[in-house]
């Protein structure tokens, strides 16, 4: 850090002291001013990120719950005989796989840092929280992308249903077969793509000593880093496409009903 004066011994720059001149445009380092560490403190960060993990863990609960109640309406005999309903199970079943994850990631998660504390490191105890914690990461990635999916697919039906209303291919796509297909098949890919990043996932002990902690890492994923991102993109997309196009076809068929009432 260059100053003309002395400036007090802190672990971060948090502002700029009275007398002292900085290069970099006004500060200690180049590009200071994009970094929030110059701005956020230790303390106001961690009860930050506490506090955002506590209503996450909150929020997967009061989700969980829900999602049982979905479930149980939905799993009526009635409902399961279309085809949007079945969908809609599969998402149900998705979500309730991701609630119950982030809640066991939040229980058993950052047990590298927690094992050091609590003086468990290395023991088969760190052991297992580490591949839970993975684990749960794992279903919930699965989950949400199953998710994405199969709410596509559901638009999709119903979109393509409004806009070819006597299309044969369309009738056989109403059908609870489909729906049922669409649910396994999806979450056969799904958990493909999942499983090579699983079978690439190490647990290893980092330090190189005797009851150190243990530490885990995918040593190849297999597929770019950047994938998933793409793929939430592309879905969203998709799924904003179908809307829309579903809106139109609606407003489109309300148009022609109206006109053949005023014919009539």
């Amino acid at each position: 850090m260059l100053s003309t004066t002395p400036i007090p011994t802190t672990a971060r720059w948090y502002g700029r002291e009275f007398g002292d001149y900085y290069f970099y445009d006004g500060g200690p380092e180049s590009g200071w001013d994009t970094k929030i560490e110059n701005y956020v403190d230790d303390d106001v960060k961690q009860k930050t990120i506490e506090k955002s993990k506590a209503i996450d863990y909150t929020l997967s609960i009061i989700g969980a719950v829900l999602n049982i109640i979905h479930f149980i309406i939905l799993s009526r005999k009635d409902l399961r005989i279309n085809v949007i309903f079945i969908i809609m199970i599969g998402i149900c079943i998705s979500d309730l796989l991701s609630f119950f994850a982030n809640i066991a990631e939040t229980r058993y998660g950052n047990s590298y840092a927690r094992g050091f504390l609590g003086g468990f490191c290395g023991t088969s105890r760190q052991y297992w929280e580490t591949w839970i914690e993975f684990v749960a990461k794992e279903i919930q990635l699965f989950g949400r992308l199953h998710s994405a999916v199969l709410a596509l697919i559901m638009a999709m039906i119903r979109t393509l249903s409004v806009m070819f209303p006597m299309s044969r291919w369309i009738e056989k796509m109403t059908k609870p077969i489909f729906g049922i297909l669409a649910v396994l098949v999806s979450a056969v890919i799904c958990f493909v793509r999942y499983l090579l990043h699983f079978l690439s996932f190490e647990v290893e002990n980092s330090t190189g000593i005797v009851n150190g902690c243990v530490n885990a890492w995918a040593k190849y994923d297999g597929l770019p880093a950047h994938l998933e991102g793409t793929t939430t993109v592309v879905l969203t997309g998709l799924y904003v496409v179908t809307t829309v196009a579903l809106i139109m076809a609606l407003r489109i068929v309300k148009k022609r009903r109206k006109n053949l009432k005023t014919d009539k």
